[in-house]
């Protein structure tokens, strides 16, 4: 007796355990048709008077799949180099309206129960909703392809003329008007068409398995934004899988964060008709761009930078704070930056005509001291992305390792006031001057919509010159080359973006007849002649050798722009 509720414990536990399915093991991969074989079952049907019929699957709302019929019209040899192409027709009440959808790219196509490929590719002004089937075949090659580090490559942009690529719609939510159109600028060449979606990450996709026919994206930004290009996915065998059909933008071994996705609507349009989704759950990564489509595994987390910009105004009391995450690809990360930051200040104050930013950016690199760059931009804030590009240009084309970005925090002064002004003239309050003395310059300033402004420099004259005729070039910060050795490593290369002169400071320099040598890093001063001759043949092409430069600054309101020289004579 003692044992019964033991007894009916145990058998309750072994109930429950019955009453609880094991988690379902992924769908086998779909069975497929080669292209050989679909040109084949062409030709046999068309003897016997018949058309090749079939499906294709796709989501236009929600999560679910919905089949659209097609029929094979005939297989075009050498579309791309040894990749055949498949034209199809197709049918469905939502695609005879405005044609092949963006998003669809990818959406498998079924001959007899088998897979024999993906929607990718349309014609422009079509009156039909005709589409290019990319063969099942020359998508599964790249699921063999090594993964391996190669050379930077330049990603192929959008093919010209009336076969297109179908569209894959970049969906953004957390960005206004100009972010967008600064994005579209940067990335249209490569087939990426910004539509302002709404509702951001973590839609509720209700679990779903990502199957083929469903709707897949690939997120570029998550946090206070986000940006994901969205397409349907064609195959997937256990955790791999392929998508597209074509390339996202062809830029070979990558690593994108890949989501589920959710179509709110499919938005009509006479033009480009698109779907209009959010993404999802985060469930793996994309591992190849390549021509016939996008390749990746289910589980793999994709890298990303962790992006944090505080932004205030003069009469801000507390900087307001965003947070992003955006991948790390050297095409991408720059763009997505300046995206961010243009939609942080549409957000911290709309409508706002930003004229001058004081910014300090912060650069977090695997192994290498942050890198901190303070400075004044002016005009309209382009002046703050070209920095930034710059930046990143130098980082990620770097010829010695490949740049571990772990974060970046940009914190941003905002003005509506553009703080400009242009140096006019320069002068010697004296011509000739002693040694070991002093010359005073006197730069005229043209101030923006202001008054001239006049400032003062004081310029020290080493001792031992007399006799000499010198330059004193007189400019703004920003365009004061800061001579430094030429970097032997990453950690050099990254120093070397700090600006040692701000754009908003009165520099003055004094050519003195000496040399400076800068090499492996280091830098020799003021070589004199005798021994700069016997050296000189020696030294490798990655030394620099300078005239010996001697410089003072003197801090102003604005941003100082031109620039001007005179001679000095000293005695």
């Amino acid at each position: 007796m003692h044992f019964r509720p033991v007894a009916r414990f145990l058998l309750a536990l072994a109930v429950a355990a019955a009453a609880s399915p094991a988690p379902a093991d992924p769908p086998p991969a779909d069975p497929t048709m080669s292209v050989d074989e679909v040109r084949a079952l062409l030709k046999a049907r068309r003897a016997a008077g018949e058309r090749l019929t079939g499906f294709g699957t796709s989501v236009f709302e929600g999560t679910r799949l919905e089949r659209f019929d097609v029929e094979v019209i005939d297989v075009l040899p050498n579309f791309m180099p040894k990749m055949d192409l498949i034209l199809v027709r197709c049918g469905h009440p939502r695609l005879e309206k405005g044609g092949i959808i963006a998003g669809m790219s990818g959406s498998p196509v079924y001959l007899e129960g088998k897979v024999i490929g993906a929607v990718a590719y349309g014609w422009s002004f079509s009156k039909e909703p005709l589409a290019g089937v990319t063969p099942i075949g020359a998508m599964l090659a790249e699921l063999d392809r090594p993964l391996e580090r190669q050379a930077r490559r330049e990603p192929s942009r959008l093919e010209h003329g009336p076969v297109r690529r179908v569209d894959t719609p970049l969906l953004a939510a957390g960005l206004g008007a100009r972010a967008l159109a600064g994005l579209e600028a940067d990335l249209a060449p490569w087939g990426f068409v910004p539509f302002q979606a709404g509702g951001g990450g973590g839609a509720d996709d209700g679990g779903v398995e990502l199957v083929p026919g469903g709707a897949v994206g690939v997120q570029l930004m998550s946090g206070d934004a986000d940006l994901t290009a969205v397409g349907t996915l064609t195959w997937r065998d256990g955790d791999r899988i392929l998508a597209f059909g074509h390339p996202f933008f062809n830029a070979g071994e990558i690593s994108l964060p890949v989501t589920t996705a959710v179509v709110h609507a499919v938005m009509p349009s006479l033009a480009r008709p698109f779907k209009l989704a959010s993404p999802g759950r985060e469930v793996g990564a994309l591992m190849q761009d390549r021509t016939p489509c996008v390749a990746g595994r289910l589980g793999p987390e994709a890298p990303r930078i962790p992006l944090a910009i505080a932004i205030r105004t003069p009469r801000s009391k507390e900087p307001e704070r965003f947070r992003y995450r955006i991948v790390r690809h050297e095409l991408l990360t720059p763009s997505l930056v300046r995206t961010a930051v243009q939609g942080a200040i549409d957000a911290h104050e709309p409508g706002m005509d930003v004229n001058t930013l004081v910014a300090a950016t912060t650069l977090r690199l695997r192994g290498v001291d942050p890198v901190v760059v303070r400075n004044t931009y002016a005009n309209r804030g382009t002046a703050f992305n070209d920095a930034l590009l710059h930046a990143f240009n130098v980082l990620f084309n770097n010829p010695f390792e490949p740049p571990a970005f772990e974060g970046i925090d940009i914190d941003l002064l905002v003005l509506r006031e553009e703080r400009l002004a242009r140096i006019h003239e320069v002068v010697l309050e004296e011509d000739e001057v002693e040694a070991g003395s002093t010359a005073r310059l006197r730069v005229t300033l043209r101030v923006r919509q202001g008054p001239d402004e006049v400032r003062r420099l004081d310029l020290p004259v080493p001792a031992g010159l007399g006799g000499h005729e010198l330059a004193v070039h007189v400019a703004g910060g920003a365009s004061v080359d800061p001579e430094t050795p030429p970097p032997t490593s990453l950690r050099e290369l990254a120093a070397s973006l700090q600006v040692p002169f701000g754009a908003t400071r009165l520099v003055a320099t004094l050519r003195l007849p000496t040399v400076d040598l800068r090499y492996r890093g280091q830098v020799l001063d003021r070589i004199p002649n005798s021994i700069l001759g016997p050296l000189v043949p020696g030294l490798s092409e990655r030394a620099l050798l300078t005239a010996t430069p001697l410089r003072v600054g003197l801090e102003t309101d604005w941003v100082i722009l031109g620039s001007d020289e005179v001679k000095l004579r000293v005695k």
